[in-house]
């Protein structure tokens, strides 16, 4: 059970936390849009990896908390860091990786595919 005990922090309101990371994985597509990714936040940043074609994006998080703009080549380093940490913490949980659709039609709506999986 991955887990801390929040008490002391809403019964003193100023307890001290040692930083951790937070992850996050999704290898999922889910019909409102969004794409199959991970994330690690680790303080003040955020690096996003997106699964489909390995593109990680790093935002400040204090200074940019909207995530508009993208420090992953300026701050290259701790993107590498934070890829590296985002890694070693999927592999720890045995996180599974989504794989190709041999079946998948690029051509065909996702409407139909999701929701008439039957229709020719």
């Amino acid at each position: 059970l991955d887990g801390v005990d929040l008490s002391p922090l809403l019964a003193e309101g100023n307890a001290d936390w040692p930083e951790r990371a937070l992850c996050w994985h999704y290898p999922h597509y889910p019909r409102q849009g969004s794409r199959p990714a991970g994330a690690i936040r680790l303080g003040r940043h955020k690096l996003i990896e997106h699964f489909e074609d390995g593109r990680v994006e790093l935002f400040d998080l204090i200074a940019d908390p909207g995530e508009r703009r993208d420090l992953a080549r300026e701050k290259s380093k701790l993107a590498t860091d934070l890829r590296n940490q985002l890694h070693r913490w999927r592999k720890e949980v045995g996180a599974q990786m989504p794989t190709p659709n041999p079946d998948h039609d690029p051509d065909r709506p996702f409407r139909d595919a999701y929701w008439m999986p039957n229709k020719p």
